[in-house]
């Protein structure tokens, strides 16, 4: 049962930002493709 159906929680976009691929570690690589798995919808 939702209490307040009019209420939208603030969710920000959250976004990655990398100068390039070429040269991206793995662990970078990792964290990046870990974001929206765990933040689902609210990865930008």
């Amino acid at each position: 049962m939702r209490v307040l159906p009019a209420y939208t929680a603030f969710a920000p976009s959250v976004y990655a930002v990398y100068k390039s691929r070429k040269y991206m570690t793995t662990k970078g690589r990792t964290f990046i493709d870990f974001l929206p798995e765990t933040l689902g919808e609210h990865a930008g």
